[in-house]
């Protein structure tokens, strides 16, 4: 299957036409959106999400991940890499640097293969979905072999605010697996954030953090939006009491 990972938002044509020209390439393939609200040209944001969203999904998944500000300039090569037998197609321009520094990236291949039609805009429908489209069938476009290395100089957690969802839960860029439970979280206009294990264990309207289903610390409220409780957004930072261990 292809999951498609983005920052082209649910409204607007760009998905529907993402999946079109992957049905065009590749009509028997199951297409899954797996995130296109992704915070808008936000590549560290992008990084810390895709890390930790796609680490579940079988061997041979073709993951589709652009969230490119420069889009039209080239100035990042679009790449395919193989990482835990798993492909990525995208720019490399850092959205891979926490998926590729932690699990180790097999092959890097740039793709120097370009359709007829390329348009100046959007590369994801023209470039990067006929690429995913053929891996998904088990073939592979015109590339060159590339060394990999990360893009941006930011360690394994990301100490900010990378998504707030539906319920106004906010998602930061740290692994549960590496703060204690007993750390005090310090986010927005509250300094003493503790960790709750559920929402149940809480008051309500108070506000904790927890672990949250893809192994990141979020912030929530019992029955409240601990976002605009904290008067947080995309790119606030997040602190410890006990510190974050050095990736």
């Amino acid at each position: 299957m292809i999951l498609l990972c983005s920052d082209y938002g649910l409204e607007g044509p760009y998905i529907g036409q993402v999946e079109a020209a992957i049905y065009r390439h590749a009509p028997m393939t199951r297409v899954i959106n797996l995130c296109a609200d992704f915070p808008r040209g936000n590549i560290r944001a992008a990084a810390a999400l895709l890390a930790a969203s796609t680490v579940e999904f079988p061997e041979g998944t073709v993951f589709f991940c652009v969230v490119d500000p420069g889009v039209g300039t080239f100035t990042s090569p679009p790449v395919i890499l193989e990482i835990n037998r798993r492909w990525y197609v995208g720019p490399d321009n850092g959205i891979f640097d926490q998926i590729g520094g932690r699990a180790g990236c097999t092959e890097c291949l740039e793709i120097t293969w370009r359709p007829e039609h390329l348009s100046r805009s959007f590369h994801g429908r023209d470039l990067y979905a006929p690429v995913c489209a053929w891996l998904a069938r088990g073939r592979q476009p015109e590339t060159r072999r590339i060394a990999w290395k990360r893009v941006q100089a930011s360690g394994d957690e990301l100490p900010e605010i990378i998504y707030i969802d539906h319920f106004g839960n906010a998602f930061t860029g740290i692994r549960y697996s590496v703060v204690p439970q007993d750390s005090i979280l310090h986010c927005g206009n509250r300094d003493a954030i503790r960790y709750a294990g559920t929402f149940a264990e809480a008051h309500r309207g108070e506000v904790f953090w927890y672990g949250n289903s893809i192994g990141l610390v979020e912030i929530a409220a019992n029955q409240e939006r601990a976002a605009e409780l904290l008067g947080i957004h995309i790119g606030s930072s997040v602190g410890f009491s006990r510190g974050i261990p050095e990736a």
